[in-house]
């Protein structure tokens, strides 16, 4: 049983151990073809793996030959970059050059430019100080001290100035007693007709004709003639017709003047103006002198004469622009001038005014009444009047106007309202060009007081006392202007105010204008003839110092 039992176990053992390799087998072949088939899908694998290695060395050859090819391609951009570089380089090194270049021109156009700058200042220089030299020339040709004589027009009141003075003429002096008392009644009657009224329109219109026949005979009686620009001549009443006017004055009842015998004296001038002259006309011929004060020279201009022969209006002038006197229009031709100048060619421009008075010898300052003195130097101690800077021609008018206020004025019986003292209006100039070149002139313009006759003015008191210091000074004035002339070594300053105040303006290469004004009356002719003898004493100095100089001009040509 046992061996029946061991057999079927081993038989079943044996069948299992079939089962199993049988199974076992078939496990081996389907892990076979497994294992096949994963062969078969890796040599696909590696076959495709082969071929993409075969791409892929294929790209790499392509990518090697586009390397290269790039390679080359980059060495050639190198190149260019080289090459690009180097023309950068070139171009900013001639861009340098350029810039340097550029700076060097400019540079040099600069120093072009400031050469030019230069040479235009200095042609502008030269220019400038050859016309100063060439107006100065001509001006010391026409010589640095000019006499001119203005007669001043017939005035419609003139014919009441006979019955305001003791004498109509220098030969009613010589008329006798009668003929005084004549005219005296003459004068009284005047005035009780004017402010009583009393006679008839018709008598006091026939008094006033018989009146008038006795002036027009002395204002029409030709007493100044102007025969040319440079003589005038002065007729005075001689002593025949004079003995010839008493006579006729004692038989004749119509008061009719008989025919006059005349003295002639004839006297030549730098320029005279004769009555129809105006004011723009003067000035034209003063202008020139005016100029000098620009140029830088001291100038002086004065207007001499007796009383009321128009030296006021002369220099001040009237109220309209035609009338504008000397002052206003000198003022207005140096801001004119100073107005035209480039102010690049200009450092400082300049210009002061001061107004001086001088009254019986006493120095007034008219900006500021409170400062005068009776010495123009005393223990070191100077006179030094108010100078305000102006600006313009109107801020020179303001001033003007506010002197004038402070200026001393009278009456006397030759004028109504006669200038009682030398005023002096000064205009100081101070220039400095960019070139170093320095202008310092100086305008003087100088109204004197009217000069005349105590026994024709009748004047009393203090009256007198400025007659009497009117006429020293100007007879000073003339000594000195004598002086410079004659080139004394000494000359007079000291002796009167007027000159000693004017001293540093007066004399070397200062310039010099005395404008002498005369009256046309035959009433004035002893003061016009005293005038006119002053000026001819003044230019007949100027004369001979023009010949002496000439002659020694000669004799060093000679030598």
């Amino acid at each position: 049983m046992i061996s029946s039992y061991l057999f079927e176990r081993l038989l079943k053992f044996k069948q299992e151990l079939i089962l199993e390799s049988e199974q076992q087998k078939y496990q081996a072949l389907l892990q076979y073809s497994e294992f096949r088939n994963i062969t078969q899908d890796k040599s696909k694998k590696i076959a495709g793996f082969q071929d993409q290695f075969k791409e892929l060395q294929t790209s790499k050859a392509e990518s090697q030959r586009n390397f290269q090819e790039v390679t080359q391609e980059l060495v050639k951009l190198e190149n260019e970059k080289c090459l690009l570089e180097q023309e950068i380089e070139k171009e900013s090194n001639l861009n340098k050059v350029l810039k340097e270049k550029k700076k060097t021109e400019s540079a040099l156009i600069k120093i072009n430019d400031h050469r030019i700058e230069r040479f235009k200042a200095r042609e502008a220089n030269l220019f400038f100080q050859y016309q100063k030299y060439l107006h100065n020339r001509r001006l010391e040709i026409k010589g640095n001290i000019r006499v001119f004589c203005r007669v001043r027009p017939v005035l419609p009141e003139d014919h009441l100035q006979i019955y305001n003075r003791s004498s109509i003429a220098p030969s009613t002096q010589n008329l006798g007693i009668k003929s005084k008392k004549r005219i005296e009644e003459l004068k009284i009657n005047l005035n009780k007709n004017q402010k009583q009224n009393v006679q008839s329109q018709q008598q006091l219109q026939s008094q006033q004709q018989n009146e008038k026949s006795l002036n027009l005979q002395a204002l029409e009686d030709n007493t100044v003639l102007v025969k040319s620009e440079q003589t005038v001549e002065i007729r005075i009443q001689g002593q025949s017709g004079s003995s010839m006017m008493n006579q006729n004055f004692n038989s004749n009842s119509n008061n009719q003047l008989p025919q006059i015998n005349y003295q002639s004296h004839k006297f030549k001038f730098d320029r005279v103006f004769n009555p129809q002259d105006n004011q723009e006309c003067v000035f034209e011929e003063v202008q020139e002198v005016v100029k000098s004060a620009l140029d830088g020279f001291k100038v002086c201009i004065f207007a001499y004469g007796q009383t009321g022969a128009g030296k006021t209006f002369t220099m001040e002038g009237g109220q309209s622009l035609e009338d504008m006197g000397l002052i206003s229009r000198s003022v207005r031709m140096v801001f004119e001038h100073l107005d035209s100048y480039n102010p690049k060619d200009w450092e400082l421009i300049q210009v002061t005014l001061s107004c001086i008075e001088i009254h019986i010898e006493t120095v007034r300052d008219l900006l500021n009444p409170g400062n005068e003195v009776a010495q123009i130097m005393t223990n070191n101690q100077k006179f030094k009047p108010t100078e305000i800077e102006v600006k313009s021609y109107s801020d020179v008018e303001f001033v003007l106007r506010k002197a004038k206020e402070n200026r001393k004025v009278g009456s006397t019986a030759m004028n109504l309202s006669s200038s009682r003292s030398h005023s002096i209006y000064q205009l100081k100039i101070r220039a400095k060009r960019t070139d170093s070149l320095q202008i310092d002139g100086a305008l003087n313009l100088i109204d004197l007081a009217g000069s005349e006759r105590i026994q024709d003015s009748k004047v009393e008191g203090e009256r007198l006392k400025e007659t009497q210091a009117i006429n020293k000074s100007l007879s000073c004035l003339g000594d000195v202007i004598s002086a410079i002339i004659k080139k004394d070594s000494y000359i007079p300053y000291r002796n009167s105010k007027l000159t000693h105040l004017l001293q540093n303006f007066m004399g070397g290469d200062s310039k010099t204008l005395m404008m002498v004004n005369i009256s046309p009356l035959q009433c004035n002719a002893f003061e016009t003839l005293t005038s006119l003898k002053f000026a001819a004493k003044v230019n007949s100095c100027k004369q001979f110092s023009k010949e002496t100089s000439f002659n020694s001009a000669n004799s060093s040509m000679n030598n």
